[in-house]
């Protein structure tokens, strides 16, 4: 008998239901991930205080709402490991702002508008980065 490797435990903080629902549901039945959804940023710190992750895919406001999450994860103030693997997607991005991503520790910057299929693909490397 052939054992599988465990589904990686993954946090998505998007605030639309639809996109937010649709990928954990096809996350979860195509076994690429177990998604924690959360709808906002308050939702998001307040699971990230009380369980661990392997990954986090989190969508960040204009001014960079939700940066902080990627910071107390580094700064090792949350249930997760500090180098856990993070992947932001933005509606812009410039030099500047993919430099002061990369700063804090972000490893993929996905731009607005995408395809569900490539957020399932950051997922599937969220999982397979996180060993």
């Amino acid at each position: 008998m052939s054992q599988t490797a465990p589904k990686k435990n993954l946090l998505l903080l998007e605030p639309d239901y639809m996109l937010r629902h649709t990928v954990a549901l096809t996350a979860r039945s195509t076994g690429l991930a177990e998604i924690q959804e959360a709808p906002s940023l308050k939702t998001a710190e307040e699971i990230l205080r009380r369980s661990a992750f392997d990954g986090l895919l989190l969508a960040l406001g204009n001014e960079d709402q939700g940066l902080e999450l990627v910071e107390q994860l580094r700064a090792g103030q949350t249930q997760s490991a500090a180098g856990t693997a993070v992947a932001v997607m933005v509606s812009q991005c410039n030099a500047a702002r993919a430099q002061k991503l990369r700063l804090v520790g972000v490893n993929q910057i996905i731009l607005r508008p995408f395809k569900v299929k490539t957020l399932l693909g950051t997922i599937q490397g969220l999982s397979a980065n996180a060993g």
